[in-house]
């Protein structure tokens, strides 16, 4: 995530066995989804992970992918697996248990302290569908 007076980096926390079991897709290169409008780009996702499985409901699978002329990784979560704020209940976590927690770059100190995902291993092996890229 990148805010506009600063790089921001998120440390993103989730039930593993959940995100083990959620729908998860992986986006081909070829789908445009960046300088659209949102709602032109929700379409043009949606219409992949139809394409990959008719079955499921695009707002509710995790989409894999490889970050266009950047060469890394990245998952982007739909709004259907988080969680919201809800007067007089308070935040929920959503199905996948989600915590976030974002600040500026220099605030994480070093990188090695932080966990990172094994894209190819663990939780994102299972009930992953599409071309891993």
């Amino acid at each position: 995530m990148i805010s506009n007076k600063c790089y921001r980096w998120c440390s993103i926390k989730a039930d593993k066995d959940e995100v083990k079991k959620a729908k998860k897709a992986w986006i081909k290169q070829e789908v445009k989804w960046r300088g659209l409008k949102p709602e032109d780009t929700e379409k043009n996702v949606a219409k992949a992970i139809k394409d990959i499985e008719d079955d499921w409901d695009p707002k509710k699978v995790l989409r894999l992918s490889i970050v266009a002329e950047r060469d890394f990784l990245q998952m982007v979560i739909p709004t259907g697996l988080v969680g919201w704020d809800v007067p007089l209940l308070g935040h929920t976590k959503g199905p996948l248990d989600i915590e976030a927690e974002c600040k500026p770059m220099k605030d994480w100190g070093k990188k090695e302290d932080h966990p990172q995902a094994e894209w190819k291993k663990y939780v994102f092996d299972d009930n992953t569908k599409g071309d891993p890229q």
